[in-house]
């Protein structure tokens, strides 16, 4: 029992070999980084091309992470007051991994209560296969051999734009961007695990793939009403355009040799996929007075294809004021001392887009993809047999 003596069992034998379960399953963790860039250009040409790579071990043993990034990014002025821009931006990241989650196949779990005389370093038996452990939890070292856990993804960011000042004080500005990644987790509990049904081991796969498209137009015009007062509306539109695709499978009962969901018994499988779209419409008026004072009213108008049919358009408006008191002639004593101070006051009505589907009534289909059988079943709004 807690607070008695023999609280951890008998006492060892004096000289006894004891290992360090709370430290052995460590080591030290390394990382390096390294980055090239080169950049350069004309006086119409600019580039920027560059490139960082990280490459990390982590403290647990069959675990690291390694990353590239790639970047190029141009600027092109063809002729006085246009500008074009294009960014592009690749990722990739690949995480090996030791299993990951709280189970009896866990790292600590299975570390933490092996008795100080296991040697879990040796977690094979003399057969060379055979998984050697102590009691019903999986070997530490056995865990970060076989039970692994891997997840890769890969994103691409793009965008390309331009600002074009055609006349005095007015300026029309345009982008298009492109996001789209791809993101995949693959576990494997080996044949011999604890924490699959009668250690006979599981597979599990998911897969997710995200885009966004996304335009933007804006109209700046500058309008200066005095020498000391300057008056800036802007008008522009945003479209955004979203996919969400989700894959997911899993085995179990599993052959030892082959890691792929085929090698289960019983398998489960499921996929969802999501499409959305919002358009906005925005105008702001800014007033800027005797380097003092400053008025700020908007409205934003966003029609969403998740807002449902009965209130299908939404309108967000803001307004601010605010005041430069260390421009007035009584502050000048405190320069050095207090440089800026602004007295602001905004209001503004702010909202959140609804969930994709979540005004729709929906049918939803279930079932198993197993060799036996197939059992579905349908319901809509959660109510089965409808």
């Amino acid at each position: 029992m807690p607070g008695t003596t023999d609280s951890y069992g008998a006492l060892l034998p004096a000289g006894a070999q004891t290992y360090g379960h709370d430290k052995d399953v460590f080591r030290n963790g390394h990382m390096a980084v390294n980055t090239l860039a080169i950049s350069g250009g004309t006086s119409t040409l600019r580039y920027l091309v560059s490139g960082t790579f990280t490459g990390q071990t982590g403290v647990a043993l069959k675990s690291d992470f390694n990353q590239q990034n790639l970047r190029l990014n141009l600027n092109y002025s063809p002729v006085v007051g246009l500008s074009l821009r294009s960014n592009s931006n690749y990722i990739n990241s690949l995480t090996n991994l030791p299993q990951d989650g709280s189970n009896t196949s866990g790292i600590l779990l299975g570390s933490l209560r092996t008795p100080p005389e296991f040697d879990n370093n040796k977690f094979l038996e003399a057969d060379g296969v055979t998984q050697r452990r102590f009691a019903s939890y999986d070997n530490p070292f056995w865990t970060m051999e076989f039970n692994t856990y891997k997840t890769e993804l890969t994103r691409f960011i793009h965008s390309t734009g331009f600002d074009y000042d055609f006349l005095e004080g007015l300026r029309l500005s345009g982008n298009v961007g492109w996001d789209r990644y791809n993101h995949f987790n693959f576990q494997r509990l080996a044949v011999g695990a604890s924490a699959t049904t009668g250690r006979l081991g599981a597979i599990g796969q998911d897969r997710y793939t995200n885009q966004v498209i996304n335009t933007d137009l804006m109209m700046t015009g500058k309008y200066r009403v005095t020498e000391d007062i300057l008056g800036t509306l802007v008008l522009g539109q945003q479209l955004t355009f979203t996919t969400r695709n989700a894959t997911g499978a899993s085995s179990s009962s599993t052959i030892p040799f082959f890691d792929q969901i085929g090698a289960g018994v019983t398998r489960d499988a499921g996929s969802s996929r999501s499409e959305s779209r919002i358009y906005s419409y925005y105008g702001q008026l800014t007033i800027n007075a005797w380097d003092r004072l400053s008025l700020t009213g908007a409205v934003r108008r966003d029609a969403g294809s998740t807002f449902g049919d009965e209130n299908p358009v939404h309108y967000y408006p803001k307004a601010s004021v605010a005041y430069r008191l260390s421009q007035e002639s009584f502050m000048q004593d405190f320069k050095g001392i207090v440089d800026e101070f602004k007295l602001r006051f905004a209001w503004g009505q702010a909202g959140r887009q609804p969930g994709t589907y979540s005004t729709n009534n929906l049918y939803g289909v279930g079932g198993l993809p197993d060799p036996w059988g197939r059992g579905t079943s349908a319901n809509r709004t959660g109510q089965s047999g409808i």
